[in-house]
């Protein structure tokens, strides 16, 4: 999938009128292989407006309503503590959710410029022992977490700013107030369903959250599950989950991509597929560098 792709339904200025607000589209800033991404305004806070599309994945078959698979992974990361951003408003009859914008740099420009290193690989780690334990896997492929902005004495420093394509970041900041509200918004019922879909989707409709404060800081940001979030640096920003397979898992799967720095870059640069896995449309990553992995792996 390339990783430039532009969506062709939703573009920059488009209105989408939902129960929670009036979401303004401001700019793509992802394309995966479930949907588009893109930074999007709720009334004055950035948020990511996601659009699901059907367009044909080699390696990867959904098993059932993109939206409804969502929302139940996120249910289910936020119990296990896995940290995500809050859902804030999902309509699966028009294939399209609404979460919670996380300020940081996503992991494929994280790598490119240089920026991983033992403790973002620790972090991942962690999350992987907490998903064994769980019986889950992640997408362990980078452009699916965000390494957080650094915090010195308390103030949030743009050391890693996140590859927004010209979108600059907001001004304002959450005041301790807010993030209180936004911590109340993550509970499990603060997603609200559209358009009584959630029979359907097995989904369970829910009163309309108060999403005033859908910004944070890293330290107090909404991201929290059934405890302490385990990780400092690092969120999972996607909400896909499978079942757990040592061969999908990020010691075995994950981690080459996290060290193909020349192969990242050169996949950023022209979409190619083959700068990542082999064979290019297998989904499966080149194992390059392995005597780094041995000693990430020891860490």
């Amino acid at each position: 999938m390339h990783p430039n792709r532009i969506d062709p339904v939703w573009k920059p200025g488009q209105i989408l009128e939902t129960p929670i607000g009036e979401i303004s589209l401001l700019r793509q800033i992802g394309a995966g292989k479930s949907g588009y991404s893109h930074l999007a305004l709720l009334e004055d806070q950035q948020v990511v407006a996601k659009r699901m599309h059907d367009e044909p994945v080699p390696f990867y078959a959904f098993s059932d309503d993109k939206v409804a698979l969502e929302y139940r992974a996120y249910v289910r990361l936020k119990r296990i503590g896995v940290p995500v951003p809050t859902m804030l408003h999902i309509n699966p009859e028009k294939e399209y959710l609404i979460k919670e914008y996380v300020p940081g740099q996503d992991g494929l420009h994280a790598i490119r410029d240089g920026h991983i290193d033992d403790e973002v690989i620790g972090e991942l780690k962690l999350l992987s022992n907490l998903c064994r334990e769980n019986g889950i896997n992640l997408d362990w492929f980078p452009a699916n977490f965000v390494i957080l902005p650094s915090r010195v004495d308390g103030v949030e420093k743009d050391v890693i700013p996140r590859h927004d394509r010209g979108i600059q970041k907001p001004t304002k900041s959450l005041d301790p107030s807010a993030a209180t509200k936004l911590r109340d918004a993550a509970k499990d019922s603060s997603c609200h369903c559209e358009d009584g879909e959630a029979g359907r989707s097995n989904l369970v409709v829910h009163e309309k959250p108060d999403l005033r404060a859908s910004r944070a800081t890293p330290a107090e940001f909404g991201m929290v599950g059934a405890g302490p979030r385990i990780t400092k640096r690092l969120a999972y920003i996607d909400y896909e989950l499978n079942d757990y397979s040592d061969e999908w898992s990020f010691e075995k799967w994950g981690i080459w991509y996290w060290v193909n720095r020349e192969g990242v870059t050169r996949f950023l640069e022209t979409g190619d597929p083959s700068a990542i896995n082999d064979p290019p449309e297998s989904g499966k990553p080149i194992q390059t560098n392995a005597e780094l992995v041995k000693r990430l792996l020891s860490l």
